[in-house]
């Protein structure tokens, strides 16, 4: 079978993918990658093909505008080019890859959607005229799944297809089959989630080579018996940065700080000399000796900080990120602060995500939970039926039973 992956250029979308590729091609697939020219390398490095965006390639699948509808048009351009060079039995995009589900549509080929950890639209049990008068987290996320139709229906429009009317039960953004990657002691809503939704797990994968500095660094905190501390800063969207509040809250202290700045709007000027900073670090390396994480509570360092039952402070801003958040502190493995917290309540939420016994071991609870469940098989499992099929892969019957027997 031949598998394609439609990735947004970023290494949170573009790692996983190589990681669950990797695996496709053990089990005998074949495999090949559209995205971003400046991801060529890294994908030939690790013998996977990317296939260029036509006869003159360039820059694809840009992060920063996966909502706007000539953006989109492009992925479509881009994915049907591979499909002329590929022939793929199965296309796999992400949730806000709009270019491969209308390509799945046209071309009448069946496509996966990998999410994120947390579902962002309404489950199948919301009726709107029972919210109530302060549900915050269910009117966000009817308006998240009303606007992102919106921006889907723009992209139609612009290639003289109808509009989709469908509700978030029914609706395309699902593909024909959609991974969250989280697992069922944090999901307790799957029931009432589409019988598409599938749990599969952290997804993460990451080609980690040792790197004297990270070493070297690691080891003198070690020395030092240092705390130390993970921070992954993303895009803050329209809200203010917790970048300078962090750094004067980690003054004086005994902490050392890596931090991953590559999806930071405005990089850091001052660095202090106990900060290690890189566009990206090697997270599940860094985390594996880490104390805490401060973080925008993206899915990526989420899911890091998980898989090695590390507790976080999260401080949320856009995207994902309030959902995220939302259900790290309801399973109690992180403390969520406010856009504008000052440093000393940073300060202080650190120090209480560092001493709460119960906390670490929640945290640690998660962390064998996503150990136990063999992500990338989990996924190979899912994407082999949805290519035998060609229909859609629902979570009840044999299906199900068989993923359950990758856990």
């Amino acid at each position: 079978m031949k598998f394609l992956f439609c990735c947004l250029a970023s290494p949170g979308y573009v790692n996983p993918a190589i990681g669950i590729a990797l695996q496709m091609q053990k089990r005998g697939h074949s495999v090949a990658f559209v995205t971003d020219i400046a991801f060529h390398e890294q994908l030939q490095e690790m013998g996977l093909q990317r296939i260029p965006r036509g006869a003159e390639d360039g820059p694809s699948f840009q992060v920063d505008q996966w909502f706007y509808a000539p953006a989109a048009a492009m992925q479509m351009k881009h994915v049907n080019y591979a499909i002329q060079q590929f022939k793929p039995d199965v296309l796999i995009g992400y949730q806000l890859t709009f270019g491969p589900i209308l390509m799945s549509e046209v071309r009448h080929i069946p496509i996966a959607i990998l999410g994120f950890f947390s579902y962002l639209w309404p489950g199948t049990d919301l009726n709107p005229a029972q919210l109530g008068p302060h549900p915050a987290a269910a009117h966000r996320k009817i308006w998240r799944y009303t606007e992102m139709l919106k921006s889907y229906n723009e992209v139609r429009a612009l290639l003289n297809l109808p509009a989709s009317s469908a509700d978030w039960s029914e609706t395309p953004l699902l593909g024909d089959l959609f991974m969250l990657r989280n697992v069922a002691e944090l999901e307790a809503g799957i029931d009432n989630l589409p019988d598409k939704v599938h749990l599969v797990g952290d997804c993460l994968w990451e080609n980690y080579a040792a790197d004297p500095e990270i070493e070297t660094w690691l080891e003198e905190a070690r020395a030092e018996n240092s705390t130390v501390v993970y921070v992954h800063h993303g895009r803050v969207f329209n809200s203010p940065s917790f970048w300078p509040k962090m750094v004067e809250a980690m003054a004086g202290r005994n902490v050392r700080i890596a931090a991953a700045i590559g999806r930071m709007d405005e990089k850091p000027s001052d660095v202090p000399s106990n900060f290690l900073l890189r566009p990206y670090l090697p997270q599940g390396h860094i985390l594996r000796r880490a104390n805490a994480m401060i973080a925008s509570a993206n899915t990526t360092a989420v899911l890091g900080a998980l898989t090695m039952g590390v507790p976080s402070v999260l401080i949320p801003s856009g995207g994902e990120e309030p959902e995220v958040a939302d259900q790290c502190q309801a399973a109690g493995v992180a403390k969520i602060l406010p856009d504008k917290a000052s440093s000393a309540q940073i300060a202080e939420a650190l120090q209480q995500v560092l001493e709460d016994d119960n906390m670490l071991a929640a945290a640690k609870r998660a962390a064998a939970a996503f150990a136990r469940m063999d992500s990338m098989n989990v996924v190979a499992n899912l994407l082999e039926s949805l290519a035998e099929t060609k229909k859609p892969v629902l979570r009840s019957g044999e299906l199900e039973d068989a993923r359950r027997a990758a856990v």
